[in-house]
């Protein structure tokens, strides 16, 4: 709906712009087809080894007050995003491991939202991996957990979507811009759902150097 809404144009990223309609088959075909029943199996696999295994926690384990739970939730959200970092900028960083395996999610290069889901089988595997350190860390609940799910399927939707749009409050949190030029320029900006890690460890460079020459570039069209 929101692709055929001229409305909506001026939000675009890369105004125009579409990857191509194979791209887009495969990427319907892939959720639809294959996609969610295989992740959903290993979502429940993993939150098996993590909550249950073990006699660890029960089914109606809540944390003991809204505060512990916030914090809990901002643990595994920082380190998935780190853990994922690290896979991202070791698959670039790696032929192999991008030829066999990363390659497939860059297929989008002017990405939207179904590039969220259009990714090699394994790499939600890191996902997993990510987020269960967090909770291993944390002590987050069963239920915190299930709470985390659609606050990191909305961040990455957000980051995936293709579209800067006004008074959204993710944009606060993460840039549309910085995922999207990854993608656009197979370069740089491994973060996906913070900057933080980009800023610390410099692999935003590039990125913060093109902005800055689009800002001379517009204002010496001003002057002129």
């Amino acid at each position: 709906a929101i692709r055929h809404n001229p409305r909506f144009d001026r939000y675009k990223i890369h105004p125009g712009e579409w990857d191509t309609p194979e791209i887009e088959e495969r990427a319907w075909k892939l959720v639809v087809n294959y996609k969610w029943p295989i992740y959903t199996a290993r979502a429940f696999a993993m939150q098996y080894f993590l909550f249950f295994s073990k006699g660890r926690m029960s089914l109606t384990a809540t944390s003991s007050s809204p505060l512990v739970a916030l914090r809990n939730l901002a643990i595994v959200y920082v380190t998935t995003d780190f853990v994922n970092y690290c896979w991202h900028i070791t698959c670039h960083k790696i032929p192999a491991l991008y030829q066999g395996v990363h390659k497939f999610h860059h297929q989008y290069t002017v990405i939207d939202y179904k590039a969220h889901q259009f990714d090699h089988w394994f790499e939600p595997l890191i996902f997993f991996v990510g987020s269960g350190i967090g909770v291993l860390i944390s002590g987050m609940s069963l239920l915190e957990y299930l709470a985390f799910w659609p606050i990191f399927t909305i961040a990455d939707l957000h980051v995936h979507c293709g579209y800067r749009f006004p008074y959204n409050p993710l944009n606060l949190l993460v840039a549309p811009e910085m995922h999207d030029w990854h993608h656009y320029q197979n370069v740089g900006n491994y973060g996906n759902w913070t900057p933080i890690w980009d800023w610390l460890f410099g692999t935003d460079k590039a990125w913060r150097a093109s902005i800055e020459r689009s800002k001379e570039g517009k204002e010496g069209e001003k002057e002129e």
